[in-house]
């Protein structure tokens, strides 16, 4: 089974929330560490996101976060990256890839470029996010 999958090499925790149906409780990343989960479709909403932070017990305040969205449809993985109240990771390079994909995400800043862009990939492969060391 594919996997959604963190790599954090900031040198920073990192704080994440996993959102199906239902929201897990924080999970924290250490730096150099990495965390994953099944790719899933919710029962009442087919999208997933996972939000993440630097600042811990965040998800309900106004903290910058990053959000990674996907929805898995039965031959394609649908991936989208977008930050909310500001840039958690300027000055680090994000990645956003999946196995296959000719649309994978890149914020060489930690920014997100001009325009929208949703990513395409293989519905068995992983879906990977990459926060870079920063510069």
């Amino acid at each position: 089974m594919p996997n959604s999958v963190v790599i954090n090499n900031s040198s920073e925790e990192l704080y994440l929330w996993s959102f199906g149906d239902n929201v897990s409780d924080q999970i924290t990343v250490a730096p150099g560490a990495s965390w994953s989960e099944g790719l899933h479709r919710g029962a009442t909403n087919p999208g997933s996101s996972i939000k993440i932070s630097k600042v811990p017990n965040s998800l309900w305040t106004s903290a910058p976060t990053l959000i990674v969205g996907y929805t898995l449809d039965p031959d394609k993985l649908w991936f989208s990256l977008d930050a909310v109240n500001g840039a958690p990771f300027a000055g680090h390079k994000l990645t956003l890839s999946s196995e296959g994909s000719t649309s994978n995400m890149v914020w060489s800043d930690g920014q997100k470029p001009a325009g929208t862009a949703v990513g395409v990939g293989n519905v068995n492969s992983d879906l990977v996010l990459t926060i870079h060391p920063g510069a």
